[in-house]
């Protein structure tokens, strides 16, 4: 027997209930047996303890945004800090808050641009892969801005590079896209000790067609340091949110 949830057009309908339980069997049924229906049973995943808050002393504290192609989007949002994409599909701008430069592919000549002007630097990181490409670019060019990232740092991955990348300072913007995966109801660190902000997906979800997360329901959740992913994707109800002491 183990636990199950029953999401349904991207609604969690049960949540923790025994898969035995004939009432529901009967659920799950009835919601296949819908036409059109787009049915997910998934395992029940236990809450976890909510990470620490992040710590004062980054830049990273506060709030920010990211933006790709419009940084004009991000206007009128109280930001600590704006990310603009300066992989060649992004775009330049005025931003409110301090100007970060954040990168979907990390390039070494991005990172020696941003040390030498001065401009914290972003990697995003969401596979092994990716990590340790970012670790050997900075091995290679060591940098001395604020570096992060901006995904994930599993701890199923190799303790010893996790080890590197604590010593070369790269600090953690924890990706939870609440949007994309409705069992991933609270955001997890998983132990990266220079975690310092939770990023909110703020776009329309990209697995589960029609569904959308708003910046007040993951503020509900969490209550540190957030940034927002993306600007260009924002609603005005987002925005309010995010303005919001």
């Amino acid at each position: 027997m183990q636990k199950i949830d029953l999401i349904v057009d991207g609604v969690l309908k049960l949540k923790g209930q025994k898969s035995d339980s004939l009432n529901v069997q009967k659920r799950i049924t009835a919601a296949y047996q819908k036409p059109g229906s787009r049915v997910q049973v998934l395992p029940t995943i236990d809450p976890l303890p909510l990470p620490p808050p992040p710590s004062p002393n980054s830049i990273w504290y506060g709030r920010g945004a990211f933006t790709t192609t419009s940084p004009e989007s991000a206007a009128g949002l109280h930001c600590d800090w704006t990310a603009i994409q300066v992989d060649p599909e992004g775009k330049d701008g005025d931003v409110p808050g301090r100007k970060v430069w954040w990168q979907s592919r990390p390039t070494a000549a991005r990172m020696i641009e941003a040390n030498k002007a001065g401009i914290p630097y972003i990697a995003e990181v969401e596979s092994l892969p990716a990590f340790k490409t970012a670790i050997t670019l900075f091995d290679e060019n060591p940098i001395t801005v604020p570096h992060a990232f901006v995904g994930l740092v599993s701890h199923e991955w190799p303790s010893d590079l996790r080890a590197k990348a604590v010593a070369q300072g790269w600090e953690l913007l924890l990706e939870w896209y609440w949007n994309n995966n409705p069992a991933y109801t609270e955001p997890n660190a998983d132990g990266y000790p220079l975690f310092r902000n939770v990023v909110f997906g703020t776009f329309d979800s990209e697995t589960v067609p029609g569904r959308r997360v708003f910046v007040d329901q993951y503020r509900d959740v969490w209550h540190g340091s957030f940034s927002c992913w993306d600007t260009e994707g924002m609603v005005t109800r987002d925005r309010a949110a995010f303005n919001v002491a």
